[in-house]
């Protein structure tokens, strides 16, 4: 008995050091993580008359970024380029509702826009763009990771598996306890 508990916490620790969805990722289709992330930070933006798209470029602490090129994808194609004004503002029109992507500086925004007597009532009147903001995603596995991130990532599997080792060792431990005491209570009396 006291072998297969050891062998069970043994699994259970092994089990523990794999990384989220490893025994499951047969039954799942391949996709790619980039698309995963992004299909969660889409932002929904009525578009106006003519499917005119307006927003804002800033830079982390809020200051307009004059001068920033925005491009606006839909897909693989870009279907608008501008420049921000200097209070950061920028307009294109002519765009249809849909997925589209809004590069500014080094930040990609991906928006949902929305014909104006289309558009949920939750969607914005327009897009705000943080050039440069940081945002540190977790599980990256391609460029699209912030520098230092997948060690701070691997720093978070070593305690893991530290924290396994030691959960192995102590089930050793009770095991090596459990039978020494079977030996003292199987001692003669005198």
């Amino acid at each position: 008995m006291r072998i297969l508990r050891g062998a069970a916490v043994a699994l259970a620790s092994c089990g523990m050091m794999l990384p989220g969805g490893t025994l499951s990722a047969a039954d799942q289709p391949s996709k790619n993580v980039r698309d995963s992330v992004q299909a969660s930070v889409v932002t929904d933006v009525a578009l106006g008359a003519q499917g005119v798209l307006v927003g804002h470029v800033v830079d982390e602490q809020g200051r307009a970024l004059d001068g920033a090129t925005v491009h606006v994808s839909f897909g693989a194609a870009v279907v608008a380029r501008t420049v921000a004004d200097q209070n950061g503002r920028f307009a294109v029109q002519g765009l249809r509702g849909g997925q589209h992507r809004i590069l500014a500086g080094k930040t990609e925004q991906i928006v949902r826009l929305w014909a104006a007597e289309t558009a949920p009532p939750a969607a914005r009147n327009s897009a705000l763009i943080v050039n440069g903001q940081s945002v540190v995603r977790g599980q990256c596995c391609d460029t699209t990771c912030p520098p230092g991130s997948h060690l701070s990532a691997f720093g978070g599997l070593i305690g893991i598996a530290v924290g396994a080792v030691g959960i192995t060792m102590a089930a050793s431990a009770q095991n090596d306890a459990d039978d020494l005491q079977d030996q003292i209570n199987n001692l003669p009396s005198s």
